[in-house]
């Protein structure tokens, strides 16, 4: 006997970051394709190395 749970309990608990392809909240499509979208990954990173450098002082 093959016993059904609550599929959206099941998702939550079983579910991995790598199921997740597309994220929208509040009706924004917030990631695509695994791709954040919205974001200067280049100026985040200047950013870390900054903070990295003051880190360092």
């Amino acid at each position: 006997m093959n016993q059904c749970g609550n599929v959206f309990s099941d998702i939550v608990y079983n579910a991995k970051g790598t199921n997740v392809e597309t994220t929208i909240i509040n009706g924004n499509i917030v990631m695509e394709k695994r791709e954040i979208l919205g974001i200067n990954k280049e100026e985040i990173f200047d950013r870390c190395k900054k903070i990295i450098e003051r880190i360092k002082e």
